[in-house]
């Protein structure tokens, strides 16, 4: 039975929870309708408040984006180079490291002789080794026998060779004192690093389970880690000096740079959340001045102060709703509009930003940031309407200067078990404090000369007797 009842219980508070949202929502759902342009002016002002963030935002992240991915093309995309003597032990060390993505290993082989034109630097790589140093093969196959080399596509054409797949390369080797030939099975990428300084190089495979000396293993980080303590944290392990240690600097600032918060999209998020609060602030305002009658007589029947807060709160998430997503669009629209003339204005070079950057935080900020704006505003209107009293606020009166008084005791609990009429008595008796005190003392006096002037008769008649 105990378990029925609660049950019904809970039951009832759900159905009354629910309508008094349905109402609630109809309420607000009027408002927007009857105050239609009102209403759409603070929809006006978070849109542009947010396409303001959205797109400065946006603009920002994508130019250091931008940046990142010109850096990797310039300098590669590992993040650090050690210069050790490696073998299959010390390298499944540094595959085991948690964070690490992808492990490029290069050995010196041996080079052409110099003939006064070209000097081939002829190395043994892995293919790992070819991806981090920004390049693939873009023609063929990675060169997998000993007999097998892969050459980028400029420096064929420096050597006279015809850049296709089979062709078979004579080198005269500077270190072995011979003559090899090798098969040219796969054409690479140029790479813009070692075209720029004249750096030819061919590679031949490298076969990860032999020993190498004076290698230089290239490791690439999942760049949503702390790359810097995972790089020595593997110098730490292989106990690697200092001096042997390589980063790509270049790379590490870009991607540093990157993961901050642009002080210019900060400062501009800031000065837009202002604006925003002062236009809805100032439009919601002239709003509630032609409402406050409604509020008033909500308040005299028996609405209480945190569901004039809410109704108010809610009627301005709802235009929040309603305005961000259009001002997100609008913001990426303007951003995408703006890309082509805004690339140096959020980095040191000049970058060209290609692709737009969604950045969930650009758009966390602009949500939160109305947000702030919205919950002052309520705030602001919700002290203006309590300091005035049932009567001020149904005739719109706002020249009294009379501080809410706060009730004695608190009845709201009183509503839900006490008949309409009942709860509203008890509400005005404990409504004012003074008037309260006042007519208890007076009703305490009088009962208290009404017994006084009883016992003195009785005492009067018992001395008579």
């Amino acid at each position: 039975m105990a378990h029925f009842i609660t049950f019904y219980a809970l039951s009832e508070a759900k159905g009354m929870i629910i309508k008094m949202n349905k109402y609630l929502f109809e309420v607000i759902s009027a408002y927007i309708k009857k105050y239609r342009s009102r209403s759409l002016a603070i929809c006006l002002g978070i849109i542009l408040c947010t396409a303001l963030i959205v797109g400065v935002g946006t603009l920002a992240d994508s130019a250091k984006h931008a940046n990142v991915t010109k850096t990797k093309y310039e300098s590669g995309i590992y993040h650090v180079r050690y210069n050790i003597d490696i073998d299959e032990s010390k390298l499944k060390m540094i595959k085991n490291e948690p964070n690490v993505e992808k492990i490029g290993i290069s050995s010196y082989y041996d080079s052409t002789v110099p003939d006064g034109r070209i000097i081939l630097n002829i190395i043994k790589a892995n293919k790992d080794y070819v991806q981090l140093t920004n390049s693939k093969v873009i023609k063929g196959r990675f060169p997998v026998k000993d007999d097998e080399i892969a050459i980028e596509e400029w420096v064929l054409k420096n050597m006279g060779v015809n850049p296709e797949p089979g062709t078979k390369i004579n080198f005269n080797l500077y270190g072995e004192k011979t003559n090899e030939t090798y098969i040219l099975t796969g054409i690479l990428q140029d790479r813009p690093r070692l075209k720029s300084s004249g750096q030819m190089e061919a590679i031949l495979n490298l076969n990860e389970n032999d020993s190498y000396k004076d290698a230089q293993v290239y490791v690439e980080f999942d760049e949503n880690t702390d790359i810097n303590k995972d790089i020595q944290s593997i110098a730490e392990d292989l106990k690697i000096d200092n001096k042997y240690v390589r980063k790509n600097n270049m790379l590490l600032e870009s991607l540093g740079s990157s993961k901050k918060i642009d002080p210019t999209f900060l400062l501009i998020s800031l000065i837009a959340g202002v604006v925003s609060l002062i236009v809805i602030l100032g439009i919601f305002n002239i709003s509630i001045l032609q409402r406050l009658s409604e509020y008033g007589i909500m308040r005299a029947v028996g609405a209480g102060s945190l569901q004039i807060l809410m109704l108010l709160f809610y009627e301005l998430l709802t235009l929040l709703l309603i305005s961000t997503p259009i001002g997100i669009v609008v913001g990426l629209a303007g951003a995408k509009f703006l890309s082509s003339i805004a690339g140096n204005l959020f980095t040191e070079g000049k970058v060209d930003i290609k692709n737009i950057v969604l950045s969930p935080r650009v758009f966390l900020m602009s949500i939160i940031i109305n947000l702030i704006s919205i919950i002052i505003v309520t705030l602001v209107i919700y002290r203006s309407i309590k300091r005035l009293t049932l009567i001020d606020s149904i005739r719109k009166n706002l020249n009294t200067d009379i501080k809410y008084k706060k009730v004695l005791i608190k009845t709201d609990f009183l509503y839900r078990i006490l008949p309409f009429s009942k709860y509203i008595s008890f509400r005005n008796i404990f409504r004012n404090k003074k008037k309260f005190l006042y007519d208890n003392s007076i009703y305490v006096l009088g009962e208290h000369y009404i017994h006084n002037i009883k016992f003195l008769r009785r005492a009067y008649s018992s001395s008579n007797k």
